[in-house]
């Protein structure tokens, strides 16, 4: 058996790929899963041509802008320039109060949330609109869903999307009989293998095991991170453009200070280059929604796929 752990590109048609003739052609591979684009929200003021270009032609890879194109990106740009100099975010994160006492010892002796407080996170309130953010664009299709049901004058229902007690089970699972695999997928990056095991089967043969893996969504907490003076969101940013798109300004997350530039930006390719977002003009996670310096449109997606998979060797 084996198990493999693949991220996804999109379309917004499903598609599979080519079958294979050579000797892997049993194997479950990334590309043969369906795929979708999404809306998303870009910060289309803070990209260069090549990324700008790769977002507004996305059928068309690879194409220049067009001349109207070139317009739309420089009125974007334009609108940042414009902005005075500086990074104002004094008095963002304010002390929790006692309101979510009960709540937070729950969650610090939750194994999912343990980790971080070890590690030096605290709860904090934070007033998001004024967070910087570092990705080029962020998936709205569901974060509206997200945070529908809070009530925003309640902190402890606030708290139960920004610092969930409990992992999310929103994925996907299918049996493919004819190559003996277990494939399941979800659009949350956070879709783990967290364990494995063996035991008496129930039916079948005697003396057979089940053999299996566990896997689940690991617990996403909204985090925001001190990074050279300045304070970025470093996971959640579907809840927090819900939250701000719903008024609410300062929410319970989870806060941490002096964290290294490397623990806020693992991959830096798939993020904003490091002058935009520590020039003089960051965008805030509010210019998300800002219609003079970001725009909507169809990103593609990277789904996360676990496979599970039977394979017989030998005679």
């Amino acid at each position: 058996m084996t198990v493999s752990n693949t991220m996804e590109a999109a379309s917004l048609l499903p598609r599979r790929a080519p079958e294979s003739s050579g000797p892997e052609s049993g194997s479950i591979h990334a590309s043969q899963q369906p795929v979708l684009d999404r809306r998303a929200r870009v910060l289309l003021g803070w990209l260069d041509d090549l990324h700008a270009a790769r977002i507004l032609n996305a059928v068309q890879a690879g194409e220049p802008l067009s001349n109207d194109q070139q317009l739309k990106v420089g009125a974007a740009r334009a609108a940042v320039r414009a902005r005075p100099s500086g990074a104002p975010q004094g008095d963002l994160v304010r002390p929790i109060g006692s309101t979510l006492d009960e709540y937070l010892e729950l969650l610090r002796q939750s194994p999912l949330a343990q980790p971080y407080f070890v590690e030096g996170w605290e709860v904090a309130l934070v007033d998001l609109p004024r967070v910087y953010g570092v990705q080029p664009h962020v998936f709205i299709d569901h974060a509206d869903d997200r945070v529908r049901d809070i009530d925003l004058d309640d902190v402890v229902s606030v708290a139960q999307v920004t610092l969930p007690m409990a992992a999310s089970t929103e994925f996907t699972q299918q049996f493919d009989m004819q190559q003996k695999a277990f494939i399941i997928s979800s659009a949350n990056p956070n879709l783990r293998v967290v364990g494995a095991g063996a035991v008496a089967a129930q039916d079948g043969l005697p003396g057979a095991v089940m053999l299996g893996f566990q896997v689940a969504l690991m617990a996403s907490y909204v985090q925001v991170a001190e990074v050279q003076g300045r304070f970025f969101l470093r996971d959640g940013y579907h809840r927090a453009l819900g939250l701000i798109r719903r008024g609410l300004r300062y929410a319970p997350v989870l806060v941490r200070r002096g964290l290294p530039l490397a623990a806020l930006i693992p991959v830096p390719a798939a993020m904003l280059a490091y002058e935009r977002y520590m020039g003089d003009h960051p965008p805030f996670l509010a210019d998300y929604l800002n219609e003079s310096v970001a725009i909507e449109a169809r990103v593609t997606a990277a789904h996360k796929v676990v496979v599970v998979q039977a394979i017989e060797l030998g005679g």
